[in-house]
């Protein structure tokens, strides 16, 4: 069994479901236009999770200075490792003994959530959005993995919006613990066009039209009911940690770079003098 919508054929089940919208004129050629329904879930990552992993690397930096950690889970963490490596020694030092400041401005910069990894909120995402037939095609030849990152991206896009295609709205719905909250409990809120609350968050313009509402996000919840289905959603977990990894070590960056050490910085950053950088 698998998630069925009305209407839409199955790209990838129980994460990515199309149907076919009329023809659109994109980058001067005409093209099929798809709408898109995406489904996955997440993990929101901590604040704690990302500095551990920043005292991790720091500590695998310092017994391995010239080899960046080969086992790292995906592309974005071993070019992470690698970027470690170019840090200043006392730098690193600091990050892997905990030094209140560096740990105090890694809390102050990321946009981590600051609870504990055991309080990290789980959510479902459901996205509808416009694309056109051949990236369509394109994303099924790359496969689950690489196809939903690409499609997932390309309802970000500006070219596409800029066309009048791209995501749409977008619903994001909070797990109580490994399971939904009450059926009845979300219809409601969905018909109150609810976009911030303590379990739902949504595009408020526009927000999924009572049509979508019945079509598409009730069927979906009501197949979810149960955790054993919400495991077979995509899980965009580490993508998300990923991302926030990124932004995190780029305003750590930034930060000490503009706000703390100048231009020193920026020398020890391509290989000169070290010494450790003064916080106070």
């Amino acid at each position: 069994m698998a998630i069925t919508i009305q209407n839409y054929e199955t790209v990838f089940p129980n994460s990515v479901y199309a149907r076919s919208f009329g023809e659109v004129l994109f980058q001067g050629k005409k093209n099929h236009r798809k709408s898109m329904i995406m489904c996955s879930r997440e993990t929101i990552p901590t604040a704690e999770n990302i500095i551990n992993y920043f005292v991790r690397e720091a500590e695998d930096s310092l017994r391995n200075p010239s080899m960046p950690n080969l086992k790292a889970e995906t592309q974005l963490r071993l070019d992470f490792s690698t970027s470690f490596r170019r840090f200043p020694k006392d730098l690193v030092q600091m990050i892997a003994e905990r030094d209140k400041d560096y740990i105090g401005l890694l809390e102050k910069v990321t946009p981590a959530l600051k609870l504990k990894p055991s309080e990290s909120p789980r959510h479902i995402n459901i996205c509808y959005g416009n694309i056109t037939e051949s990236m369509l095609e394109e994303a099924v030849e790359k496969g689950y993995d690489d196809g939903f990152r690409y499609l997932e991206k390309s309802l970000k896009s500006d070219l596409l919006k800029e066309n009048g295609l791209g995501g749409v709205w977008k619903l994001s719905i909070k797990l109580n613990g490994d399971r939904l909250y009450p059926l009845n409990e979300l219809r409601i809120l969905l018909k109150h066009k609810t976009s911030i609350s303590s379990t739902i968050q949504a595009t408020p313009r526009p927000y999924p039209s009572e049509a979508e509402r019945e079509e598409i996000i009730l069927p979906i919840l009501r197949y979810l009911s149960h955790p054993k289905k919400i495991k077979e959603l995509r899980d965009t977990t580490d993508d998300l940690f990923d991302f926030t990894l990124d932004l995190t070590m780029g305003r750590f960056v930034d930060n000490i770079n503009n706000r703390i050490m100048g231009s020193m910085f920026s020398s020890w950053f391509r290989g000169g003098e070290e010494k450790r950088p003064r916080t106070g």
